[in-house]
């Protein structure tokens, strides 16, 4: 069913030009090269394709032959888009986001945490968390953060944060942990949201209250 026809015949609605326009040149310059496309089966499903090309040449170095290599990468181009999606997704949230590894070095933050906090992501990546800490919160706070999320479990707390300014905020903070394929515990990943405009709002209104009941 293959022999004799030319690759074409793998490709269909949803394989873009670029890399078949790669190879295309690659072959009339009789150079090698690898590309990744999306390709369909006999069966019409699609799959990603990793193709590598290369000249076959005789001894007078003319080009006599092609030689091809074609990989299923699929699960890859999967894992990548969904990491995609997830990043896109992470940068656009309003809420702060930190992604830590075991040791509490920072990895990650996105826009939201930049804009939260003052702080680059240039400023923080590979700082520890206690950058921020304002002296608010005490040790035994800190010991029994560490102590739940060691274990596995979700943290999730209401802190005093400081900014890059110096200046004071609160937040409602969740802290979990991220595992890899066998289980083990390798970063963590904190969502923030900034909740200073409502501490305020209850502090105002307990003042209020208090006048109140007072009069």
């Amino acid at each position: 069913e293959a022999t004799g026809r030319n690759c074409r015949y793998l490709q269909g609605p949803g394989t873009r030009e670029e890399p078949v326009a790669e190879m295309r040149e690659a072959i009339d310059n009789e150079e090698p090269v690898s590309v990744e496309l999306r390709n369909y089966r006999k069966d019409g499903t699609p799959f990603w394709n990793r193709v590598t090309i290369a000249p076959v040449r005789d001894d007078d170095g003319e080009v006599v032959n092609y030689i091809g290599f074609q990989e299923d990468v699929t699960e890859r181009k999967e894992r990548e888009q969904d990491l995609q999606l997830f990043r896109r997704a992470v940068e656009n949230v309003g809420s702060a986001v930190v992604i830590t590894d075991r040791n509490g070095d920072i990895k990650y933050v996105n826009p939201a945490f930049e804009s939260q906090t003052g702080y680059s992501y240039e400023e923080v990546v590979e700082k520890n968390p206690n950058l921020f800490a304002s002296g608010k919160q005490s040790e035994e706070f800190y010991e029994e953060l560490w102590e739940t999320i060691l274990d596995g479990d979700t943290w999730e707390a209401e802190l005093v944060n400081q900014r890059k300014s110096g200046e004071l905020y609160h937040v409602e903070q969740a802290i979990s942990p991220i595992r890899n394929s066998v289980g083990d515990i390798t970063h963590f990943v904190a969502i923030e949201a900034d909740v200073t405009d409502r501490q305020l709002r209850e502090q105002q209104l307990s003042v209020l209250n208090r006048i109140l009941r007072h009069n």
